[in-house]
């Protein structure tokens, strides 16, 4: 996520605010320390590498998101929802980790990115709201 976070925003600012919510939903942290320590900083600005362990319970998951939401400036247009620990409903649900992005039109689910060598086709989302003429 947060290698995209800057594509996400612009397409956020640049949409209709009145016709696109766009909401990031937080499952487990995809680097954890504790699981698979890449430690990387290569999308984490000036922030040093990732360091965040697996969140134990959901205080720590929501800790993380708003530090995220924080640190990358995402909070205006982005509403954050948490995945629940233990049950981690959407995960189960929809296989988001770690990075995946779905599109709504009305109650439809419409589109699913499907990430390919390890990328998110961040395009397919841009062309999916110009299609509908929710973007400039």
């Amino acid at each position: 996520m947060r290698g995209i976070h800057a594509f996400l925003k612009d397409l956020a600012n640049t949409s209709a605010a009145d016709k696109v919510d766009f909401a990031l939903i937080y499952v487990a942290e995809a680097h954890a320390t504790d699981v698979w320590p890449i430690r990387s900083s290569r999308a984490n600005g000036d922030r040093g590498p990732v360091n965040i362990p697996s969140h134990k319970d959901d205080h720590e998951r929501a800790i993380a998101a708003a530090s995220f939401v924080e640190d990358f400036d995402m909070g205006d247009r982005f509403r954050v929802f948490v995945d629940p620990l233990p049950s981690e409903e959407f995960e189960k649900a929809y296989a988001p980790w770690p990075v995946r992005i779905f599109c709504l039109d009305g109650a439809k689910l419409s589109y699913i990115s499907e990430p390919s060598n390890a990328e998110v086709p961040i395009w397919e989302l841009q062309a999916w709201l110009l299609e509908r003429s929710l973007v400039a």
